[in-house]
Protein backbone atom coordinates (compact mmCIF):
# COMPACT_ATOMS: atom_id res chain seq x y z
CA UNK A 1 0.00 0.00 0.00
CA UNK A 2 1.43 3.38 -0.98
CA UNK A 3 2.28 5.77 1.82
CA UNK A 4 3.86 8.51 -0.30
CA UNK A 5 0.63 9.74 -1.88
CA UNK A 6 0.05 13.46 -1.39
CA UNK A 7 -3.44 14.59 -2.45
CA UNK A 8 -3.91 17.62 -4.63
CA UNK A 9 -4.43 20.73 -2.47
CA UNK A 10 -8.13 21.17 -1.83
CA UNK A 11 -9.04 17.75 -3.19
CA UNK A 12 -10.90 16.76 -0.03
CA UNK A 13 -13.05 19.88 -0.03
CA UNK A 14 -13.71 19.54 -3.76
CA UNK A 15 -14.98 16.02 -3.24
CA UNK A 16 -17.15 17.06 -0.31
CA UNK A 17 -18.61 19.93 -2.31
CA UNK A 18 -19.16 17.89 -5.49
CA UNK A 19 -22.78 17.29 -6.31
CA UNK A 20 -24.80 15.73 -9.11
CA UNK A 21 -28.06 16.78 -7.52
CA UNK A 22 -30.85 19.09 -8.54
CA UNK A 23 -29.99 21.31 -5.56
CA UNK A 24 -27.21 22.90 -7.58
CA UNK A 25 -29.15 25.10 -9.99
CA UNK A 26 -26.14 26.10 -12.10
CA UNK A 27 -26.32 23.90 -15.21
CA UNK A 28 -23.37 21.56 -15.35
CA UNK A 29 -23.27 22.04 -19.11
CA UNK A 30 -21.91 25.56 -18.57
CA UNK A 31 -18.60 23.92 -17.77
CA UNK A 32 -18.55 22.43 -21.26
CA UNK A 33 -17.88 25.89 -22.62
CA UNK A 34 -20.25 26.31 -25.59
CA UNK A 35 -22.95 29.01 -25.25
CA UNK A 36 -25.11 27.27 -27.86
CA UNK A 37 -25.85 24.40 -25.50
CA UNK A 38 -28.58 26.14 -23.49
CA UNK A 39 -30.82 26.75 -26.50
CA UNK A 40 -30.02 23.42 -28.14
CA UNK A 41 -30.75 21.43 -24.98
CA UNK A 42 -34.10 23.22 -24.67
CA UNK A 43 -34.90 21.87 -28.15
CA UNK A 44 -33.77 18.41 -27.05
CA UNK A 45 -36.20 18.58 -24.12
CA UNK A 46 -38.97 19.53 -26.53
CA UNK A 47 -38.20 16.54 -28.77
CA UNK A 48 -38.42 14.21 -25.76
CA UNK A 49 -41.78 15.60 -24.72
CA UNK A 50 -43.09 15.59 -28.29
CA UNK A 51 -42.14 11.93 -28.62
CA UNK A 52 -44.67 11.09 -25.90
CA UNK A 53 -47.42 13.36 -27.21
CA UNK A 54 -49.52 10.43 -28.42
CA UNK A 55 -49.19 8.45 -25.21
CA UNK A 56 -51.27 8.47 -22.03
CA UNK A 57 -51.37 11.38 -19.62
CA UNK A 58 -49.46 9.25 -17.09
CA UNK A 59 -46.49 8.90 -19.45
CA UNK A 60 -46.58 12.55 -20.51
CA UNK A 61 -46.78 13.84 -16.94
CA UNK A 62 -44.08 11.44 -15.74
CA UNK A 63 -41.67 12.57 -18.46
CA UNK A 64 -42.46 16.20 -17.72
CA UNK A 65 -41.72 15.66 -14.02
CA UNK A 66 -38.44 13.87 -14.77
CA UNK A 67 -37.26 16.57 -17.17
CA UNK A 68 -38.18 19.32 -14.69
CA UNK A 69 -36.46 17.51 -11.79
CA UNK A 70 -33.15 19.20 -12.52
CA UNK A 71 -31.24 16.76 -14.71
CA UNK A 72 -28.18 18.38 -16.27
CA UNK A 73 -28.56 16.65 -19.68
CA UNK A 74 -24.85 15.88 -19.72
CA UNK A 75 -25.18 13.00 -22.21
CA UNK A 76 -27.13 14.89 -24.89
CA UNK A 77 -24.76 17.83 -24.38
CA UNK A 78 -21.84 15.52 -25.17
CA UNK A 79 -23.66 14.24 -28.27
CA UNK A 80 -24.11 17.81 -29.50
CA UNK A 81 -20.53 18.86 -28.81
CA UNK A 82 -19.08 15.83 -30.58
CA UNK A 83 -21.45 16.33 -33.52
CA UNK A 84 -20.53 19.98 -33.84
CA UNK A 85 -16.86 19.04 -33.84
CA UNK A 86 -17.51 16.96 -36.94
CA UNK A 87 -19.41 19.81 -38.57
CA UNK A 88 -22.98 18.61 -37.99
CA UNK A 89 -25.66 20.97 -36.71
CA UNK A 90 -29.13 19.94 -37.76
CA UNK A 91 -32.32 18.37 -36.40
CA UNK A 92 -31.04 14.83 -36.77
CA UNK A 93 -28.23 15.60 -34.31
CA UNK A 94 -30.76 16.90 -31.78
CA UNK A 95 -32.85 13.77 -32.33
CA UNK A 96 -29.79 11.65 -31.59
CA UNK A 97 -29.15 13.65 -28.42
CA UNK A 98 -32.78 13.24 -27.35
CA UNK A 99 -32.70 9.49 -27.95
CA UNK A 100 -29.58 9.12 -25.80
CA UNK A 101 -31.24 11.04 -22.97
CA UNK A 102 -34.40 8.93 -23.26
CA UNK A 103 -32.24 5.83 -23.02
CA UNK A 104 -30.60 7.28 -19.92
CA UNK A 105 -33.97 8.14 -18.37
CA UNK A 106 -35.22 4.60 -18.97
CA UNK A 107 -32.20 3.10 -17.20
CA UNK A 108 -32.68 5.47 -14.25
CA UNK A 109 -36.30 4.41 -13.86
CA UNK A 110 -35.42 0.73 -13.93
CA UNK A 111 -32.43 1.20 -11.60
CA UNK A 112 -34.59 2.94 -9.01
CA UNK A 113 -37.12 0.11 -9.08
CA UNK A 114 -34.41 -2.56 -8.82
CA UNK A 115 -32.62 -0.73 -5.98
CA UNK A 116 -35.89 0.31 -4.32
CA UNK A 117 -34.54 3.88 -4.23
CA UNK A 118 -36.91 6.31 -2.56
CA UNK A 119 -35.61 9.51 -4.17
CA UNK A 120 -34.11 10.73 -7.40
CA UNK A 121 -32.54 14.20 -7.61
CA UNK A 122 -33.99 15.11 -4.24
CA UNK A 123 -37.57 14.19 -5.20
CA UNK A 124 -39.61 10.98 -4.87
CA UNK A 125 -38.53 8.42 -7.48
CA UNK A 126 -41.05 7.68 -10.22
CA UNK A 127 -42.04 4.27 -8.84
CA UNK A 128 -42.85 5.88 -5.50
CA UNK A 129 -45.43 8.09 -7.22
CA UNK A 130 -46.91 5.71 -9.79
CA UNK A 131 -46.00 2.24 -8.51
CA UNK A 132 -43.30 -0.19 -9.60
CA UNK A 133 -45.31 -1.83 -12.40
CA UNK A 134 -46.25 1.47 -14.02
CA UNK A 135 -42.68 2.78 -13.67
CA UNK A 136 -41.22 -0.29 -15.39
CA UNK A 137 -43.70 0.09 -18.24
CA UNK A 138 -42.83 3.78 -18.61
CA UNK A 139 -39.15 2.82 -18.75
CA UNK A 140 -39.94 0.24 -21.43
CA UNK A 141 -41.89 2.88 -23.34
CA UNK A 142 -38.85 5.17 -23.27
CA UNK A 143 -36.63 2.39 -24.61
CA UNK A 144 -39.06 1.85 -27.49
CA UNK A 145 -39.41 5.55 -28.29
CA UNK A 146 -35.63 5.92 -28.14
CA UNK A 147 -35.14 3.41 -30.95
CA UNK A 148 -38.07 4.80 -32.94
CA UNK A 149 -36.36 8.18 -32.81
CA UNK A 150 -33.03 6.63 -33.76
CA UNK A 151 -34.69 5.01 -36.78
CA UNK A 152 -35.67 8.46 -38.07
CA UNK A 153 -31.95 9.29 -38.38
CA UNK A 154 -31.60 6.57 -41.04
CA UNK A 155 -28.21 5.36 -39.86
CA UNK A 156 -28.13 1.63 -39.16
CA UNK A 157 -24.73 1.74 -37.42
CA UNK A 158 -25.94 4.28 -34.87
CA UNK A 159 -28.99 2.18 -34.01
CA UNK A 160 -26.80 -0.91 -33.70
CA UNK A 161 -24.35 0.87 -31.39
CA UNK A 162 -27.20 2.07 -29.17
CA UNK A 163 -28.66 -1.45 -29.02
CA UNK A 164 -25.29 -2.85 -27.98
CA UNK A 165 -25.00 -0.18 -25.30
CA UNK A 166 -28.35 -1.33 -23.86
CA UNK A 167 -27.10 -4.92 -24.01
CA UNK A 168 -24.00 -4.04 -21.97
CA UNK A 169 -25.98 -1.97 -19.47
CA UNK A 170 -28.41 -4.85 -18.86
CA UNK A 171 -25.61 -7.41 -18.72
CA UNK A 172 -23.80 -5.29 -16.14
CA UNK A 173 -26.95 -4.98 -14.03
CA UNK A 174 -27.45 -8.75 -14.14
CA UNK A 175 -23.83 -9.37 -13.14
CA UNK A 176 -24.11 -6.89 -10.28
CA UNK A 177 -27.30 -8.54 -9.07
CA UNK A 178 -25.64 -11.97 -9.03
CA UNK A 179 -22.79 -10.51 -6.92
CA UNK A 180 -25.02 -8.96 -4.27
CA UNK A 181 -23.60 -9.30 -0.76
CA UNK A 182 -20.40 -10.76 -2.22
CA UNK A 183 -17.53 -9.06 -0.42
CA UNK A 184 -14.65 -10.45 -2.48
CA UNK A 185 -15.21 -8.38 -5.64
CA UNK A 186 -11.91 -7.54 -7.34
CA UNK A 187 -10.77 -4.33 -8.96
CA UNK A 188 -11.40 -5.52 -12.51
CA UNK A 189 -14.91 -6.67 -11.61
CA UNK A 190 -15.60 -3.27 -10.11
CA UNK A 191 -14.29 -1.46 -13.19
CA UNK A 192 -16.44 -3.59 -15.48
CA UNK A 193 -19.41 -2.92 -13.23
CA UNK A 194 -19.08 0.85 -13.45
CA UNK A 195 -18.32 0.61 -17.18
CA UNK A 196 -21.75 -0.94 -17.70
CA UNK A 197 -23.46 1.30 -15.15
CA UNK A 198 -22.27 4.68 -16.41
CA UNK A 199 -19.28 4.77 -18.72
CA UNK A 200 -20.90 2.86 -21.61
CA UNK A 201 -23.60 5.47 -22.16
CA UNK A 202 -21.25 8.44 -21.78
CA UNK A 203 -18.83 6.76 -24.19
CA UNK A 204 -21.64 6.15 -26.67
CA UNK A 205 -22.79 9.78 -26.37
CA UNK A 206 -19.46 11.13 -27.58
CA UNK A 207 -18.80 8.33 -30.05
CA UNK A 208 -22.19 8.50 -31.78
CA UNK A 209 -22.17 12.30 -31.82
CA UNK A 210 -18.78 12.32 -33.54
CA UNK A 211 -19.79 9.52 -35.90
CA UNK A 212 -23.02 11.26 -36.90
CA UNK A 213 -21.09 14.50 -37.28
CA UNK A 214 -18.87 12.71 -39.82
CA UNK A 215 -15.67 13.19 -37.86
CA UNK A 216 -12.65 11.18 -38.97
CA UNK A 217 -12.24 7.59 -37.80
CA UNK A 218 -9.28 8.64 -35.63
CA UNK A 219 -11.32 11.42 -34.00
CA UNK A 220 -14.26 9.09 -33.35
CA UNK A 221 -11.84 6.77 -31.54
CA UNK A 222 -10.48 9.70 -29.54
CA UNK A 223 -13.99 10.72 -28.51
CA UNK A 224 -14.71 7.12 -27.48
CA UNK A 225 -11.63 7.10 -25.25
CA UNK A 226 -12.53 10.48 -23.74
CA UNK A 227 -16.04 9.20 -23.02
CA UNK A 228 -14.68 6.09 -21.34
CA UNK A 229 -12.39 8.05 -19.02
CA UNK A 230 -15.05 10.66 -18.28
CA UNK A 231 -17.68 8.03 -17.51
CA UNK A 232 -15.42 5.93 -15.30
CA UNK A 233 -14.27 8.97 -13.33
CA UNK A 234 -17.86 10.21 -12.99
CA UNK A 235 -19.04 6.90 -11.50
CA UNK A 236 -16.07 6.53 -9.16
CA UNK A 237 -16.81 9.97 -7.70
CA UNK A 238 -20.51 9.11 -7.49
CA UNK A 239 -19.69 5.91 -5.59
CA UNK A 240 -17.51 7.88 -3.17
CA UNK A 241 -20.32 10.38 -2.65
CA UNK A 242 -22.65 7.48 -1.82
CA UNK A 243 -20.44 6.90 1.23
CA UNK A 244 -19.29 10.41 2.09
CA UNK A 245 -21.96 12.70 0.66
CA UNK A 246 -24.87 14.45 2.30
CA UNK A 247 -28.35 13.41 1.20
CA UNK A 248 -29.49 17.04 1.13
CA UNK A 249 -26.72 17.92 -1.34
CA UNK A 250 -26.67 14.78 -3.48
CA UNK A 251 -30.44 14.38 -3.69
CA UNK A 252 -30.34 10.64 -2.96
CA UNK A 253 -30.04 8.39 0.09
CA UNK A 254 -26.63 7.78 1.66
CA UNK A 255 -24.99 4.45 0.76
CA UNK A 256 -27.79 3.03 -1.43
CA UNK A 257 -25.30 0.61 -3.00
CA UNK A 258 -24.38 -0.89 0.34
CA UNK A 259 -28.04 -1.20 1.30
CA UNK A 260 -28.67 -3.05 -1.98
CA UNK A 261 -25.76 -5.43 -1.29
CA UNK A 262 -23.36 -3.97 -3.87
CA UNK A 263 -20.07 -4.35 -2.04
CA UNK A 264 -16.46 -3.97 -3.08
CA UNK A 265 -13.21 -5.05 -1.49
CA UNK A 266 -10.12 -5.30 -3.72
CA UNK A 267 -8.30 -8.62 -3.71
CA UNK A 268 -5.04 -6.75 -4.14
CA UNK A 269 -3.81 -3.20 -3.76
CA UNK A 270 -1.30 -3.08 -6.61
CA UNK A 271 -2.28 -0.75 -9.46
CA UNK A 272 -3.56 -2.37 -12.64
CA UNK A 273 -1.01 -2.76 -15.42
CA UNK A 274 -2.53 -2.24 -18.83
CA UNK A 275 -1.20 -3.88 -21.94
CA UNK A 276 -0.56 -0.77 -23.98
CA UNK A 277 1.65 1.95 -22.46
CA UNK A 278 0.00 5.34 -22.28
CA UNK A 279 -3.57 4.00 -22.47
CA UNK A 280 -5.57 4.57 -19.30
CA UNK A 281 -7.99 1.68 -19.79
CA UNK A 282 -7.76 -2.03 -20.53
CA UNK A 283 -7.30 -2.56 -24.26
CA UNK A 284 -10.45 -4.70 -24.38
CA UNK A 285 -12.73 -1.87 -23.25
CA UNK A 286 -13.23 0.06 -26.54
CA UNK A 287 -14.06 -3.16 -28.39
CA UNK A 288 -16.93 -3.84 -25.98
CA UNK A 289 -18.92 -1.12 -27.72
CA UNK A 290 -18.32 -2.51 -31.20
Amino acid sequence: MRTDYIPHPGADSQLRDASFSAINTTPAVNALGDPRLTGELARVRSIILESAAGSTSLVRESLQDMINAGGKLIRPALVLLAGWYGGKNEKSLRSLAASVEMLHMATLIHDDVIDDAATRRGKPALHINVGAKAAILIGDYLFARCFTLLDSIKDRDIGLHAARAVEHICDGEIRQNTQRYTVDVGMRSYLRRILAKTAVLITVSLELGAQHGEASVQDVQRFRRIGYNLGMGFQIIDDLLDLTGNETRTGKPVAPGLAAGNLYRPRYLQPLRFRRPGITQPSCIPSLLR
